[in-house]
């Protein structure tokens, strides 16, 4: 191999460019597994941010179920999920262009996929004045009759529901309501029970939900009675589901840890046991982390009539799961006694999704790795055969040195640890002077109770191969570190977060893996938030970009759709009790102490965090003579999904950066309104 070019950090020339990163992968959403296939919704650059439906199997190529004359995606509780349900009957899905629910049924899904008008509409129109969302689905063919979540508007609000949709005339009826949200409705194989989850504001899901059983009655599909089984404010229980046997699975973190168990009747027996992340923050509807892959009769030889009866009786459930440990997630199979069948089983992945899906021996995930992207797998646990049923990204890292993460652990304030993923810039023909240290781009991610993961991730690599490093901070408060951890942003957002941000940025300054000149933070919606929060109380960085980040919790707190209404009661405080704070924690407030460039990036249609959030810092760093840029999306709502859109971001990124650290970039890139800057 040939010697390397010498060249500052940040001004590597690089193969890998926006528009080629924004052009070149797909999204997946949704993941369900069914008779021996894997379906899964799916967006690319060449369809424009509408979603479609694949299928595939392991003996059989990904093809298309729908084509562009649908939109398969929810928007309830604006984050959407469980957006389509395969079973018997045929696929039911939502289309985001009416939000109405369709049936395809199999005997009209042809080669060519569907067209519109081969699906039967299931739910009615709304009332007048409404406007309602679904997501969630449970198909019972004993009533034909489909079981979803519902959310309805109205003019006096939003309203959850349980609701059951015939087939056959699309009467719509509600059988649970009286909570805020609903989730996970689940009925039994013999279609007489059907369990959910709820909970009540200001708890979100990670928080405290109730777990349900009710009894349908056989003649109407209603329910004629209903129990809670487990759960409460202090509780957070993800993922019930029906057993083989009529049991029940569950995960609950009752006991600090995101664990497994399982009930039968009034016993629940934890049968994982560990410190270890066996569930999900439900920031989207119908994720999955274990699926039971068999169900046997357990033999005994209890001489015992009634003992040996009972044990005859009773089943014993294989269960393929994985957890979180503190770097990467564990792929592992153990049985309803809590026996660890195979404690880890060895596979090139360490990430595995937020959809789980178990059919049999085959295991159908999200995988990805620290050298391979997100793409759609088939395993088999007994077998280890394994096939990769779609690829994310084909061909983008060709020829390119991929720069792998360091895991770190490090000190914060008040005796806290911090996590975090160090990437090191890399090039396969550049490198940086002796005498020089990189550009440091601090990853602050959304949620803020979620988390991010050492996969590779092409937005980082776009980075690194430049000449910056990158690290991506799993700050106090993010999931996967037990509820303590998560625990530990309540009532201390916009602190917490920082402050472990800043820390590892000192942690990194002294192992001199980064300059303290050149201190760069980004982050999109909460993440942006923290972003602004660093920008604004601390004087550790040089620049920063914020993706429709939050400026003013105020605002926020009276402004945002109905799922996070109350989501600052637990980050913040009470928003009338505690209107301090609120204002002591607005970067908005304080832009006195902002000194450094920052950029702002925003979609328009954003119903999450509006457009008000960033045109008032907009106008407080104009008048404070502060650089700024300002970049708007008119088709965007929270998040960014069309390709020209997340290529122009990513550009108006890089060119911000390098002007205002003074880095000689060698890219053309589209020109930039930056206001303030001489």
């Amino acid at each position: 191999m040939s010697e390397k070019t010498v060249a500052s950090f940040g001004s590597w020339p690089s193969q890998l460019s926006a528009s080629k990163l924004a052009q070149s992968g797909a999204r997946f959403g949704h993941l369900s597994a069914y008779q021996g296939y894997a379906y899964w919704t799916e967006t690319n650059a060449q369809s424009a941010g509408r979603a479609f439906i694949m299928r595939a199997s392991p003996d059989t190529p990904a093809e298309a179920v729908t084509d562009d004359s649908v939109n398969v995606r929810s928007r309830l509780h604006e984050m959407g999920g469980a957006e389509f349900l395969i079973s018997s009957e045929g696929i039911f899905f939502v289309n985001d262009d009416d939000s109405r629910i369709y049936l395809l049924k199999w005997e009209k899904l042809t080669s060519e996929g569907l067209c519109i008008d081969k699906a039967t509409v299931l739910t009615p129109e709304p009332e007048s004045k409404e406007y309602w969302r679904f997501a969630d689905f449970s198909f019972s063919k004993n009533h034909e009759s489909l079981y979803a979540v519902r959310e309805r508007h109205t003019d006096n609000g939003v309203l959850n529901e349980l609701v059951k949709i015939s087939l056959n005339d699309s009467n719509l009826q509600v059988i649970v309501s009286g909570f805020d949200f609903f989730a996970f409705p689940k009925i039994s194989s013999d279609e007489r029970k059907l369990l959910w989850l709820s909970w009540n504001m200001p708890q979100m899901p990670w928080d405290g939900t109730e777990l349900w059983v009710g009894h349908i009655d056989v003649n109407t599909g209603l329910l004629s009675s209903q129990q809670k089984l487990a759960g409460g404010p202090k509780e957070s229980i993800y993922q019930p589901s029906w057993c083989p046997d009529g049991s029940i699975a569950f995960v609950s973190d009752r006991d600090g840890w995101w664990n497994l168990y399982h009930a039968q009747g009034a016993k629940q027996k934890n049968i994982t046991s560990k410190e270890h992340e066996f569930g999900l923050p439900q920031w989207i509807l119908g994720t999955s982390t274990y699926g039971i892959a068999q169900s046997i009769i357990k033999n005994t030889e209890d001489k015992d009539e009634e003992k040996e009866a009972e044990n005859q009786s009773k089943s014993l459930m294989t269960w393929v799961t994985r957890y979180q440990d503190e770097s990467q997630q564990v792929l592992c199979v153990i049985d309803s006694d809590g026996q660890w069948v195979k404690p880890a089983i060895d596979t090139r992945w360490s990430y595995f999704g937020e959809n789980l899906c178990v059919d049999g021996d085959w295991l159908f995930f999200y995988g990805a790795s620290e050298i391979e992207p997100v793409q759609i797998v088939a395993y088999n646990w007994r077998t280890s055969k394994e096939v990769v049923l779609r690829h994310s990204i084909s061909s983008l890292f060709d020829d390119m040195a991929i720069s792998q993460p360091e895991s770190l652990c490090c000190d914060s304030v008040n005796d806290r640890k911090v996590f975090a993923f160090y990437y090191p810039p890399l090039s396969l023909h550049f490198e940086g002077p002796d005498n020089q240290r990189p550009p440091l781009i601090v990853l602050t991610h959304g949620g803020p109770t979620a988390a991010t993961h050492p996969v590779l991730n092409p937005s980082i690599q776009y980075w690194t191969s430049r000449g910056f490093a990158v690290v991506d901070v799993n700050y106090g408060g993010s999931t996967g570190y037990g509820r303590a951890y998560k625990d530990a942003l309540n009532r201390q957002w916009g602190i917490v977060d920082v402050e472990d941000c800043v820390s590892v940025v000192d942690y990194l300054i002294a192992k001199r893996k980064a300059d303290q000149d050149k201190v760069i933070i980004k982050g999109g919606s909460a993440g942006g938030y923290t972003t602004l929060c660093a920008l604004t109380f601390t004087d550790k960085f040089a620049v920063g970009a914020s993706r429709y980040g939050i400026a003013d919790l105020k605002l926020l707190a009276q402004d945002t759709h109905k799922f996070e209404a109350r989501y600052l009661d637990q980050l913040v405080g009470d928003p009338e009790a505690d209107k301090d704070i609120y204002e002591a924690r607005s970067p908005i407030y304080h832009t006195d102490k902002i000194n450094c460039p920052m950029l702002l990036l925003q979609g328009l249609e954003d119903k999450v965090v509006p457009p008000s959030q960033a045109e008032v810092m907009v106008k407080a760093l104009k008048e404070r003579q502060i650089p700024y840029a300002y970049v708007t999306f008119g088709d965007e709502g929270h998040g960014f999904r069309n390709s020209a859109n997340i290529q122009k971001a990513l550009e108006s990124e890089l060119l911000f950066f390098t002007k205002m650290l003074n880095i000689d970039s060698p890219e053309k890139l589209p020109a930039l309104e930056i206001h303030g800057k001489d």
